[in-house]
């Protein structure tokens, strides 16, 4: 019976130690076709409310634990989002400065000894302003995501929140097209 109960305790600190991501589609890999030549791309992090993303967690969360943080919106992450307006813009569409605008981004893992949580959310606001003065273009676009998993690990969250920024930016550009026509 000890055998058991220490083989148990064993595969659960070893089920703590890999993280069980949850499968999410990333939709910036379809192509969205926007009407404009992007000739400026601003990426600008405008949330207001940053919390940092120190977090120390446990291997098993013996009591309850809620942890939030804001992770950086570092040049990989300009340069990912940036690459994604670029590979929507048309070679022969109306020049345009677009601004794109992180609202809010933030990742929340919640655990107790008996089951954990992961959230990521994240909101953007994408401006097209054309060259010429004559018209400009807002969208916004927000994503959340929350799923349970066996173990909250910070790699996994951010990974998340990753996706998510990819993916709110490609939604903000897929209802350009709708505004324009």
């Amino acid at each position: 019976m000890k055998k058991v109960f220490y083989a148990i305790i064993l595969l659960a600190l070893l089920q703590s130690c890999v993280s069980q991501q949850v499968a999410i589609r990333d939709y910036s890999t379809e192509h969205v076709a926007i009407p404009f030549q992007a000739t400026e791309i601003y990426i600008k992090d405008s949330r207001t409310n940053k919390q940092p993303m120190n977090w120390d967690l446990p291997a098993i969360a013996t009591k309850q634990l809620s942890v939030t943080g804001s992770p950086e919106l570092t040049s990989a992450d300009i340069q990912l989002l940036t690459s994604i307006v670029k590979k929507s813009e048309s070679a022969n569409g109306t020049p345009a400065k677009i601004t794109v605008r992180l609202l809010e981004g933030t990742c929340n893992i919640y655990a107790d000894w008996s089951k954990a949580k992961e959230f990521t959310k994240v909101a953007i606001e994408l401006e097209v302003e054309e060259l010429n003065g004559q018209r400009y273009f807002k969208s916004n676009a927000e994503v959340f995501y929350e799923y349970g998993t066996l173990n909250a690990l910070e790699d996994s969250v951010v990974k998340a929140y990753k996706l998510a920024l990819k993916n709110a930016t490609h939604q903000s550009l897929k209802q350009l097209p709708s505004q324009v026509n």
